[in-house]
């Protein structure tokens, strides 16, 4: 294929890149790490997948808690935000040019029916900011500027350095985002984090229009330190009984997660140790006037867009969370009134300052870093082929941003296989995938598929699919550490050129990988 002809990755590392272990499968007989009569390894499946109408377009929204609590994390957040950028600035080094429209929304939507301390009511549209694109933040520095005749940036990198841009003169791709994700934490304190998400990328606002591209992968990437309570506007959980601390769990919590088996919502006093199997209350459980079902977004994000899906490829959206995981759940009586970026200590006698509360699943070594177990967006995050999860109370998010880029960078630099290959008892690497085109979509939503095999010597049958070695997979942006990516060939047309598939077609890759 010529190297004009260059295909956005839609889904990158889904098993691969996730904090958990699914899909885990012991290394065939012989496959080890590199070191001949080396020990067998486990093997992974990284996931690619790439659409030939996307042409090195890009939209990255950020969805950041700015409720209570969020300071430290905010701060590091911009303070590492720089690591997000760097494989476009790395990939453009290289010739290949990211085209990006970057955008940051609040879980701030208001909270229900009649609001609550510090939260104004939903209403029809929502309240709060209303999953607006926030074109500066509320803690901006005085110094910045936000992008010029918009609420968020477009960035299309060149050879001679930045090409077209919104950015406000003078002022720096980073210095204008670090501006927009500086949202404060003044914000309704039951965030909304997947519904603001879903407005942010279906409403007609006027400040979020031309955002979202049909022709362009979407990444989400959400910021928080609790879990998610997107109810619909009607919702009477916030309001009235049950009255006192802490609210959050009372009401939110108890509402929208269910733990063991039978499920059952988490009690109202101590749980005596961390509760097992917890997930998301369906609607099954009578809830369903309180919270949305978590289904709502599961099906927004991995169902095409004739069936309520936000992209018409679904396998074009990417979920990254920093968040505070899903687990341990454990209630512990305890102070309510415990800062945040504390966990909670136990208390022996139940009154006002010593009440059921859910114990943080997390506590980092930085001073305010703690969070909730965040069940309910955890579900959505990990239903979407391609996605990552980092704990929020690491006091380095590089982690997290690297997983982000590679989601990202990898795309745009050749298909690159983000994780090792296995290797043969002479060090020898191993590809090891399996390659189909989806080449259309039925009306019901159901993809066709066409099974591509290995390329042999001479490229007899093709397509074929072969692994090589590609120069944006390798350094400096280093996406892949092996420095390769994965390529289809469909021969040649009529006249003697490259050929390629047609413009609907989505090719998706399985390659394993090892630690």
């Amino acid at each position: 294929m010529r190297p004009s002809a260059r295909f956005v990755l839609a889904a990158t590392l889904a098993l691969a890149a996730c904090s958990r272990d699914e899909g885990l499968s012991l290394a065939p007989p012989g496959v080890d790490g590199g070191a001949p009569g080396g020990p067998d390894l486990a093997v992974h499946f990284q996931e690619l997948s790439w659409n030939a109408s996307v042409q090195n377009k890009v939209d990255v929204l950020f969805v950041i808690d700015n409720s209570d609590g969020m300071e430290a994390i905010q701060q590091d957040l911009q303070n590492r935000i720089s690591q997000f950028l760097k494989p476009f600035y790395d990939l453009a080094d290289g010739g290949t040019y990211a085209n990006l429209n970057l955008g940051v929304v609040t879980t701030d939507i208001g909270a229900g029916v009649a609001g609550a301390p510090g939260c104004t009511p939903s209403g029809p549209r929502g309240g709060g900011d209303q999953g607006l694109l926030q074109a500066l933040g509320r803690l901006a520095t005085p110094d910045c500027l936000p992008p010029v005749g918009g609420h968020f940036i477009h960035y299309v990198f060149s050879g001679t350095g930045g090409g077209a841009s919104n950015l406000p003169p003078g002022q720096t791709l980073l210095k204008t985002l670090t501006c927009m994700i500086a949202v404060g934490t003044g914000g309704c304190a039951y965030p909304h984090t997947l519904e603001a998400a879903r407005l942010a990328l279906t409403t007609d606002l006027p400040d979020n229009l031309g955002f979202l591209r049909p022709e362009a992968q979407l990444v989400v990437v959400f910021v928080t330190n609790k879990d998610d309570g997107s109810a619909p506007p009607e919702s009477d959980l916030f309001s009235g009984a049950p009255a006192g601390y802490p609210d959050r769990y009372q009401r939110q919590t108890r509402a929208g997660v269910v733990c063991g088996q039978p499920p059952a919502p988490p009690p109202e006093g101590p749980s005596g140790g961390p509760l097992a199997d917890c997930g998301p209350a369906p609607n099954a459980a009578g809830l369903s006037s309180r919270l949305y079902d978590v289904q709502r977004y599961v099906d927004f994000f991995t169902q095409p867009r004739r069936l309520g899906g936000v992209k018409d490829d679904p396998t074009m959206v990417a979920l990254v969370a920093i968040d505070g995981t899903d687990a341990p759940f454990e209630v512990i009586l305890s102070d309510p009134t415990t800062p945040w970026g504390q966990p909670y200590a136990p208390c022996g006698t139940p009154g006002p300052s010593c009440v059921p509360v859910l114990q943080r699943s997390c506590a980092g070594a930085s001073p305010g870093l703690t969070a909730d177990p965040a069940v309910r967006l955890e579900a959505v995050v990990g239903a979407v082929a391609s996605h990552k999860s980092t704990s929020v109370c690491e006091s380095d998010y590089t982690p997290a941003l690297d997983a982000a880029e590679k989601v990202v960078g990898s795309s745009l630099g050749g298909h690159c296989l983000p994780r090792r290959v296995p290797r043969d008892g002479h060090g020898q690497p191993l590809f090891l995938c399996t390659v189909t085109d989806w080449s259309d979509w039925l009306v019901d939503g159901t993809p066709v598929p066409t099974d591509i095999p290995a390329c042999d010597a001479t490229h007899s049958t093709v397509p074929c699919w072969l692994v090589e070695p590609k120069a944006p997979c390798g350094p400096p942006s280093n996406l892949s550490p092996d420095g390769v990516g994965l390529t289809v060939d469909y021969g040649r047309n009529l006249n003697g050129m490259p050929a390629e598939p047609q413009p609907s077609t989505t090719t998706r890759a399985s390659c394993q990988a090892i630690d």
